[in-house]
């Protein structure tokens, strides 16, 4: 994924200060402290501007919009006033609009605005709106907007918006409107409105109004409904609960399922084909003899 946030964070109208290719060095064969856009540098370094840098050891300090940095590694604390910018971020990095990397990001960021990285992202990492990778996310992630990952994401996120990841979403994870996964969640998983999984979601889901998952594992509570091909263990909505195949022990308003293995709870129960029992006010099982198919308060099948 491309790092949309980051983009529109320097996409900003900043004055073009051009770059200035001269440094003078306190210290000895670019060791020391240093002042200007030294390439290759180690120990305390400022610059206006930094282009076309290889490499930063230590504390390096940027005061304005950098150009090319498509080689620099930076490792130690990197800290720009506008966006630091490299190919590699290693220890602490800080940017008052954002931090790009263009290819790995590790360590703890902190930025005003956003972060990006064209590949793994692992730390800390705290954005005021928003952050995107392209590659993995591994660990703590705070964005005051949206989360989008490539790859998978793993360890403890908060999203106030909400978050999208392509593959697997591992941990503990929070978002304020929604959230959506293509791959797999394991974990404990909380959003304002709705989840997506498009494969299976094991561990705790909780959503606001809606869940939808391809397979279901552990506990699901939806406050209006939730749906999966197969879905097992503890399931709890306001409204309806919908699957193909349910086992376990089901709560909700309307409980439809082709098979129903378990204990299911609600209102109306429907299923085609029961293994268990039924509890509500009108209880209907599709493989029971004629006069049982239709039963109130109780149904069951063994």
């Amino acid at each position: 994924m491309p790092r949309p946030v980051v983009a529109a964070c320097l996409a900003l109208p900043l004055l073009a200060v051009p770059a200035v290719a001269a440094s003078w060095t306190l210290g000895h064969h670019g060791t020391g402290v240093g002042f200007g856009n030294s390439p290759e540098f180690t120990g305390i370094r400022l610059n206006l501007v930094d282009e076309d840098v290889r490499s930063v050891d230590g504390l390096s300090l940027t005061l304005w919009t950098p150009g090319e940095n498509r080689r620099a590694v930076h490792r130690g604390v990197s800290l720009g006033l506008v966006a630091p910018s490299a190919r590699d971020f290693h220890g602490v990095t800080a940017g008052l609009l954002g931090a790009e990397a263009e290819d790995d990001l590790r360590g703890l960021t902190v930025t005003g605005l956003g972060v990006g990285a064209g590949g793994d992202v692992i730390g800390i990492q705290l954005a005021g709106l928003g952050m995107g990778a392209g590659g993995d996310v591994r660990g703590i992630t705070f964005a005051g907007l949206g989360l989008g990952v490539a790859g998978s994401l793993e360890g403890a996120q908060v999203a106030l918006l909400g978050f999208g990841v392509e593959e697997d979403l591992r941990g503990l994870s929070f978002a304020g409107l929604g959230g959506g996964v293509d791959g797999s969640v394991i974990g404990i998983t909380a959003s304002g409105l709705g989840l997506g999984v498009g494969g299976r979601a094991t561990g705790i889901q909780v959503a606001g109004l809606g869940i939808g998952a391809e397979e279901l594992r552990g506990l699901t509570v939806a406050g209006l409904g939730l749906g999966a091909s197969d879905a097992r263990g503890l399931q709890v909505a306001m409204g309806m609960v919908g699957a193909d195949d349910l086992g376990g022990l089901t709560a909700a308003g309307y409980v439809r399922s082709e098979r129903c293995t378990g204990v299911s709870i609600a209102l109306f129960n429907r299923t085609e084909e029961l293994r268990g029992v039924q509890l509500g006010l009108l209880n209907h099982a599709g493989n029971n003899p004629p006069l049982l198919r239709w039963l109130p308060l109780l149904n069951a099948h063994p």
